[in-house]
């Protein structure tokens, strides 16, 4: 098993690479040259692997005869790839466009000697008894379980919760929010 992963791995790689040769061949490199004065322009031949000299003269004489071949030609360039420019995050962080932005819970934070419940946050040191374990509007109820004697029902007032983020993350009602720039591939 492992020598077929070897052996799929190896072709995958010599498959990249005659690909990368081949667009490589197919490239056509110029280069500008000045020579006293005159300048020239050297263009890899790729059948003879040589470079042939062509001067600005030649180019502007050739220039009505390279027009007209160019429009009875097909307009699409079928033997150069376009470029596909792609974007990525990393784990964690959604792609948006060219941003990557992650969304957290936002920390939950009680002021000293309080505790967080789901409403807000409550002290244990301004705790109600409630005969019957109703709580008015704004407080939230407890119940105090006694062995060998009755329940006792308690009414907290709940108290504002605040939230914090991280640093580097943006405060939005109950949600952190970091936006960094994505990686261009």
């Amino acid at each position: 098993m492992k020598k077929k992963i070897i052996l799929i791995s190896i072709s995958f790689v010599l498959v990249i690479l005659s690909i990368f040769l081949l667009f490589t061949k197919l490239n056509n490199k110029v280069n500008v040259e000045d020579f006293n004065n005159d300048t020239s322009i050297k263009k890899d031949n790729h059948t003879t692997n040589s470079k042939d000299p062509i001067t600005i003269k030649d180019i502007k004489d050739n220039k009505e005869t390279n027009t007209k071949e160019e429009t009875n030609k097909n307009t699409s360039n079928n033997n150069v790839p376009t470029p596909v420019i792609t974007y990525s995050c990393p784990d964690g962080f959604e792609l948006q466009g060219e941003q990557c932005i992650q969304h957290i819970a936002a920390n939950h934070i009680c002021a000293n000697g309080m505790t967080y419940i789901d409403k807000g946050c409550i002290n244990f040191n301004e705790g109600i008894k409630s005969p019957d374990g109703n709580c008015p509007d704004g407080y939230h109820g407890l119940a105090m379980i006694n062995f060998g004697k009755e329940d006792e029902y308690y009414c907290y007032l709940i108290h504002e919760i605040s939230f914090s983020c991280p640093d580097g993350y943006n405060l939005n009602n109950t949600t952190c929010t970091k936006t960094i720039p994505a990686t261009r591939n």
